[in-house]
């Protein structure tokens, strides 16, 4: 390689490295929380928790922010504890959030096996049969 093209290669490949780097890590974030979600949806239990704080990362993905969200947890027949969740700020997640933004307790699910592994239970069908959404009067086809 000749010597005066050193600084050139220098000054392409420290970014290119840079922001391989960057892709990593981002990337491995996103991984974590989905397997994060899936361990917990594995073996699930209904409860309810009353969110604390919610701490916004810079972090993004399709352009969802993520989410670190600490809140206290009060299982079905068990005393309440606290915990800490991960999760993208989606449409969902969001009408959660407003949710509690009112005082209101919002629904989780917590792994049988490890309680401290809680998600916001997110899906349709609970939170309709909590009341917390109403079905809509359009039918879809």
């Amino acid at each position: 390689m000749d010597p005066t093209l050193l600084p050139f290669a220098l000054m392409l490949g420290v970014p290119l490295l840079v922001a391989a780097l960057v892709f990593i890590w981002l990337f491995s974030r996103v991984a974590s929380v989905a397997a994060f979600i899936s361990h917990v949806e594995a073996n699930p239990l209904e409860g309810w928790g009353r969110v604390d704080v919610v701490e916004r990362s810079t972090a993004r993905y399709g352009g969802q922010r993520l989410l670190r969200i600490q809140l206290t947890v009060f299982p079905s027949g068990g005393a309440a504890y606290g915990a800490t969740t991960r999760c993208f700020q989606d449409l969902s997640v969001g009408t959660l959030l407003a949710i509690a933004d009112r005082g209101q307790r919002v629904p989780v699910l917590i792994r049988a096996d490890n309680p401290s592994k809680v998600i916001l239970d997110t899906r349709s069908e609970r939170m309709s049969r909590e009341g917390l959404v109403q079905r809509s009067a359009v039918e879809y086809r």
